[in-house]
């Protein structure tokens, strides 16, 4: 499993958008401008996410883009998941026809992904922009 470009801008996006302070917006072309990102892929990017409510967009000279919720109410899974879809260890974890067991507690490959898929979910989901935006201790 690896997140696709995409999904990675989509990450940096958001703890971009999650910096600034409440109700302050950024357009597509100062994100892009910050993380290197063209900006018809930043607003490509930028509509899924509004799309999924992960941000709201506002027209006008002081436009621009804003979290849709909380910082601390987004997950990493959402984001992925609106720029990915669900994120998947092996083809046959979330598409039990993929299988050549047909994802029957009988094959050892499949409980082993299985179990992989869902430590991926649990920790996806439990990292929000909020988390991530907490120094690390230790950290300089």
């Amino acid at each position: 499993m690896q997140i696709t470009l995409e999904a990675d801008y989509a990450l940096r996006m958001m703890l971009e958008l999650a910096s600034c302070r409440e109700g302050d917006c950024l357009r597509a072309t100062e994100l892009g401008n910050m993380l290197h990102v063209p900006q018809r892929f930043a607003l490509k990017i930028l509509e899924k996410l509004r799309q999924h409510g992960l941000v709201h967009s506002q027209r006008g000279k002081y436009g621009g883009f804003m979290l849709g919720k909380s910082k601390s109410d987004i997950t990493v899974l959402e984001i992925v998941q609106a720029i990915d879809g669900m994120p998947a260890i092996s083809r046959c974890v979330t598409n039990p026809a993929e299988c050549n067991r047909n994802a029957t507690g009988y094959c050892a490959m499949h409980r082993l992904f299985k179990g992989i898929q869902n430590q991926v979910v649990d920790s996806l989901s439990a990292a929000t922009l909020s988390s991530l935006l907490e120094p690390c201790v230790g950290e300089k």
